[in-house]
């Protein structure tokens, strides 16, 4: 591809693509969700994250739906960070469901499985 770093390709669906991923996955979705606000119907971030300096400044007409899932225990990827991330976004006017899961550490539980399915078949 000839796409210079950076740049999304002319090819990249527009608009419909649901995008999610678990820990760097789900940093990934939120990262290219929030750059390319109109590529994305929906992102889903399963233990991930957001960092402060590919935070957004604003909020796009026509934005994704972003939904975080993040256990509480989690110490790979604290959810301190993902929690301010969400704030960030929310404070902005993106559309943003966040769940929690009391408890659970770096791993897909069974409720946010259930949650992820829930999540695919709107």
């Amino acid at each position: 591809d000839d796409a210079p770093a950076g740049d999304a390709p002319d090819e990249a669906p527009d608009g419909d693509a649901v995008i999610l991923g678990f820990s760097q996955g789900g940093y990934m979705s939120l990262a290219v969700a929030t750059a390319y606000p109109d590529r994305v119907q929906k992102a889903i971030s399963m233990g991930g994250g957001l960092p402060e300096p590919l935070w957004p400044q604003d909020v796009p007409a026509e934005g994704p739906e972003i939904v975080i899932l993040h256990g509480t225990a989690d110490t790979v990827v604290p959810i301190g960070p993902t929690l301010s991330a969400a704030e960030h976004l929310r404070g902005l006017g993106w559309d943003l469901e966040l769940h929690t899961y009391e408890g659970v550490g770096h791993t897909i539980s069974a409720e946010m499985r259930a949650e992820l399915y829930a999540e695919l078949s709107e």
